[in-house]
């Protein structure tokens, strides 16, 4: 992908109304290299991905905060149907902006090139939500992103037995499926965590405990609801 800046393109651009469909795939592919080193095997990222921007060249004539309405769907590995949407400043400096996405339906054991790589486990069934609202404004984000792990199944004794596995890997493997029992949600079989995300653009902060209250919720309360929770809108941004 050519190195420019996208502000100054956009304001090139003299059409009223455009909509521009970048090759995001290129970019997504090379964000993935790093993680993919760690591992021997080939990992493939986003595919069929699907993006419209909306209301680009013309913001500047917009009294609208986020003049720009963005929307993308995408395949995240095999199984991961990817969905993106919000609004946007493309000609504020920094971008700023608000939006939603989720990765659901993610089938677990395609990440098991990640799980052995930086656990030393892998999984043999279950499946994998994602869902995060973020809020941008020049100088700060805040926003969530809530994890869901549904019908895990981390070991299966005899099977891995009859593969050769060592005993001491076996036992690990054990350890990790027995700390997703017991901060599981029982009823929905759902391991879950919200993380908060708030912070300048620069250092953005996670707080480990309000992460840890969150899987005790889940697994003691409430069971972490896979829906949006329409907390993160234009305000929030602008009274940043």
């Amino acid at each position: 992908m050519p190195n420019f800046q996208w502000a100054n393109f956009f304001r090139r651009r003299k059409l009223l109304h455009c909509k521009y469909k970048p090759d995001f795939e290129a970019v997504l592919k090379k964000a993935l290299k790093t993680a993919q080193s760690r591992s021997a095997r080939h990992l493939p990222g986003y595919q069929h991905i699907d993006l419209d921007a909306e209301n680009i060249s013309n913001a500047q004539l917009s009294n609208e905060p986020l003049p720009s309405p963005i929307r993308a769907r995408a395949r995240f590995l095999e199984s991961g149907e990817t969905s993106l949407s919000g609004h946007v400043n493309f000609l504020s400096e920094p971008y700023t902006g608000e939006v939603k996405a989720s990765i659901r339906g993610l089938a677990l054991k395609e990440l098991n090139h990640f799980s052995n790589a930086y656990g030393d486990f892998d999984f043999k069934q279950g499946d994998f939500q994602l869902i995060t609202e973020l809020a941008v404004s020049t100088s700060r984000v805040d926003g969530y992103v809530k994890t869901l792990f549904r019908n895990v199944e981390i070991l299966n004794w005899h099977a891995e037995r009859a593969e050769g596995k060592s005993i001491h890997h076996l036992i690990w493997e054990g350890l990790v499926g027995a700390i997703v029992d017991i901060f599981k949600n029982h009823k929905k079989n759902q391991f879950a965590a919200r993380i908060p995300i708030s912070g300048d653009r620069d250092m953005i902060g996670i707080d480990k405990w309000p992460v840890i209250g969150s899987i005790l919720r889940n697994a003691f309360v409430k069971a972490l609801s896979p829906q949006y929770e329409e907390s993160i809108t234009s305000s929030d941004l602008l009274n940043n």
